[in-house]
């Protein structure tokens, strides 16, 4: 194994040696027998490292080491050589791809099968190893995985090889100095800008914060909804602070730091996150919302003007996604209707717009701001039109909402995670894929009509059922766009 520079005791991400000495690791047949790649592995195995003594060579009860703690009580230097003794040990064995071996080739595994990988765990049980560290454990196989499955294609190429190999390493920030570990009371913020996000707020207690390369930050990105996004932050992000190592009675040899955040700017891609098709949602609320301002009879909020309003928030890819369908789906219905759109930065300004929306014609409005549209609901309620809500189903988050509300425009939050952490346990998830969720896996669609449900003429229903059919077989698609 090979030995480590001294590194400054304030050194903060950890120097590593060069990794371009060590050689590109071999091709490995891809259909190579477990039975064969075993043999592979425990002759490199054997030549590389010690085999573990076996009760037959003298080990006597009660004598020796043995430790079962989680955090060792260790100098901070002491710490550092532990840590980087095991990342040495995973990049060593990186060089074979046994740090992944039934991970995609793309990020430096082998691409075998789960069960090659639990043979080859099998077979590193019988030798002597560094041992594990939690900054380690959590960054190759909890963050590394989570970036796999949930991670942008920028965020993927940029951090899952390095970190399954352990020259990156990572840490999670939950808690806060006035929530502890309840996200819900989570008070860092992070705000979109352009093509970015800003983060502000403080972290506490976190573990390896002072020695991490990048971090996965939790904040409030809607804090009326209680809304939360995870970020990845480097290190290196101007603004951010790791805090000072903390001075603890006990478990020294866990790292503790409270980072801060003043302005620290990511971009949109270090957004961790399942992503979705809400153009398809927005299309079948447009095919409703097309269908029934055409039908005066129906309800007597309906006019004869044949125009329906939009209403978003942040103008941001998922609100404008929305827009485009809407208007699509309304004007697949009849192309002659109108369509009137606003976004708007401020609660207050909702109940106006929709109440300039509904002086100017419309009679269906369909606001995608999350529970800071709440306004337009209001505004639809006092004056006598009706309103489609967004993400959830809005009928049971709005009190009294009643008949004023037709449907939602939902993101299947729940049957998306389902399915992802399925396929991720499956060995189904494919490296680069950038999976996203629509009509067809059952990741977007509309809530209940509720009490619409008896009086909905069939023909809405039925122009709904026929738009999901087409979205779904691929003979109709939704733009991402209005403009």
């Amino acid at each position: 194994m090979r030995g480590w520079p001294a590194t400054s005791k304030n050194s903060s991400p950890y120097e590593r040696p060069d990794m371009t000495d060590i050689q590109e690791r071999p091709l490995v047949d891809p259909d190579i027998t477990v039975d064969d790649f075993a043999a592979q592995a425990t002759a490199w195995f054997e030549e590389n490292t010690t085999r573990r003594p076996s009760s037959d060579d003298g080990l006597v009860w009660g004598e020796g080491q043995f430790d079962v703690s989680v955090f060792s009580d260790m100098s901070f230097e002491d710490e550092q050589a532990h840590i980087l003794s095991i990342a040495a040990w995973i990049q060593e064995k990186s060089t074979q791809g046994y740090h992944a071996v039934d991970w995609p080739v793309e990020y430096g595994g082998l691409g075998l099968s789960r069960a090659h990988a639990r043979a080859l765990g099998r077979i590193e049980r019988q030798f002597q190893s560094p041992g594990s560290h939690e900054l380690v454990s959590v960054t190759v196989g909890l963050v590394a995985s989570t970036i796999r499955v949930l991670g942008s294609d920028a965020l993927k190429e940029r951090f899952i090889a390095d970190s399954r190999r352990a020259d990156l390493l990572a840490c999670q920030l939950f808690s806060e100095p006035g929530a502890g570990s309840d996200l819900a009371g989570l008070a860092t913020r992070a705000v979109r800008d352009g093509d970015e996000w800003v983060i502000n707020g403080a972290k506490n207690w976190i573990t390896n914060a002072t020695i991490a390369d990048y971090y996965v930050v939790f904040a409030k990105t809607d804090r009326e909804s209680n809304r939360i996004t995870a970020f990845i932050v480097e290190a290196d992000r101007p603004g951010f602070a790791p805090g000072k190592l903390e001075h603890k009675l006990g478990i020294k040899g866990s790292p503790t730091g409270s980072p801060t955040f003043d302005d620290v700017r990511v971009p949109a891609a270090n957004v961790i996150g399942l992503n979705f098709k809400e153009q398809e949602a927005g299309y079948l609320a447009g095919v409703v919302a097309g269908k029934l301002t055409t039908m005066p009879t129906v309800d007597p909020r309906i006019n004869d003007k044949k125009i329906v309003g939009f209403v978003g928030g942040m103008e941001i890819p998922p609100v404008q996604k929305f827009e485009a369908g809407f208007i699509a789906g309304a004007k697949q219905v009849k192309p002659s209707i109108k369509t009137q759109s606003k976004y708007l930065s401020q609660p207050p300004d909702f109940i106006e717009a929709g109440k300039s929306m509904i002086e100017g014609g419309a009679d269906i409005i369909f606001a995608a701001a999350g529970a800071t549209g709440n306004g337009t609901s209001k505004a639809c309620q006092d004056n006598k039109a009706l309103f489609i809500g967004v993400d959830s189903d809005q009928y049971n988050t709005i009190k009294g909402i009643g008949d004023t509300i037709l449907t939602s425009a939902v993101k299947r939050v729940d049957n998306a995670v389902f399915m992802t952490v399925k396929d991720a346990v499956d060995g189904k998830v494919k490296g680069g894929e950038n999976k996203v969720f629509g009509l067809a896996e059952d990741g977007v669609g509309l809530a209940p009509y509720h009490d619409w449900d008896s009086k909905m003429p069939q023909e809405v229903k039925d122009a709904v059922a026929k738009a999901t059919e087409d979205i779904k077989a691929g003979t109709v698609t939704v733009p991402e766009s209005s403009k």
